[in-house]
């Protein structure tokens, strides 16, 4: 019985600590995709993705126009063409089939790593201005808007940081 007692103490006490920490935590929550949204250095990273991108976008769409031709030319002329002429053509559009794929493939794979490592410094660079300005305002925890059920309006530091961002 006594064991019971002091275990029970025990956890009452652990449960008032609790409390007690509780009540002198400073919090404050940020809504990423605001942030994202407000942020100069977004706009500029996607204006450096178009002129990055451009060239090779129009290229892929010319190859695609080019086979879509080819292949719009067999389909038309393929009655008229000797068996040599038709196989020849075939092999082509093949070629050039598995060509544009290939570039497509590369192409998508090229923009997300590209927009990977973009997003990467842009995040580093949001933390970073998160825990300048949880520091400046004696934060203890900052947690994301989407992490948290509800929370008064006080409590939100996006602005604080989107006008850090902006600096």
């Amino acid at each position: 019985m006594k064991k019971l007692i002091i275990i029970l103490s025990a956890v009452c006490l652990l449960v008032i600590s609790n409390v007690i920490l509780a009540a002198a935590l400073k919090v404050g929550v940020i809504d990423l995709q605001k942030i994202l949204q407000n942020i100069p250095q977004v706009s500029t990273a996607d204006a450096a993705f178009k002129k990055q991108f451009i060239a090779r976008e129009l290229k892929l769409k010319a190859s695609q126009a080019q086979l879509q031709k080819d292949t719009a030319a067999l389909k038309n002329n393929g009655s008229t063409m000797s068996k040599q002429e038709k196989e020849s053509a075939q092999d082509k559009i093949n070629t050039e089939q598995n060509n544009v794929q290939l570039s497509q493939t590369q192409y998508a794979q090229d923009m997300q790593s590209a927009q990977a490592r973009t997003m990467r410094r842009i995040l580093a660079k949001i933390k970073q201005k998160v825990n300048q300005v949880a520091r400046s305002g004696g934060y203890d925890l900052i947690l994301p808007k989407s992490a948290t059920v509800y929370f008064k309006s006080q409590y939100d530091i996006t602005q604080k940081v989107i006008t850090a961002l902006k600096k």
